[in-house]
């Protein structure tokens, strides 16, 4: 079946797995990455129950990273401005409705599980940051 480009999302957006340690081409030569990118359904948070359908589409769409390393080069490069933003959408009430949402094992919960966890890991990425400087 042919995937329906408006429907679909790739997850990896990386055309490779980037080089930062050296590893690249022997991953590259391992299984043409690309071509592996697991697909799913587009995020879209207007479906879920409040207050997650009130998260934006392109913040959905910029942080449902599955991979650790992915994540970790997009939120490095992320200013700290838009780091805030992202923690500030997951406040306490959100992150309670966040995990009693994902307890019923919705078929959102893989990009949705992406997006709360890269909201967690930019508080801490923020923390340290303010901390080195």
């Amino acid at each position: 079946m042919p995937v329906d480009p408006d429907r679909t999302w790739v997850v990896s957006k990386w055309p490779r797995p980037p080089d930062r340690w050296g590893i690249g081409d022997d991953l590259g030569r391992a299984g043409k990455w690309a071509n592996n990118a697991s697909v799913t359904e587009r995020p879209n948070p207007s479906g879920l129950p409040a207050p997650l359908n009130t998260l934006p589409v392109d913040l959905v769409e910029k942080w449902s990273i599955s991979d650790d390393v992915e994540r970790d080069l997009v939120m490095e490069a992320t200013s700290a401005e838009e780091l805030q933003e992202l923690v500030s959408i997951f406040t306490d009430e959100m992150f309670e409705r966040f995990n009693a949402y994902l307890d019923t094992d919705p078929p959102e919960a893989e990009w949705l599980l992406w997006v709360g966890l890269a909201a967690s890991e930019a508080k801490m990425d923020l923390q340290r940051r303010i901390q080195s400087d």
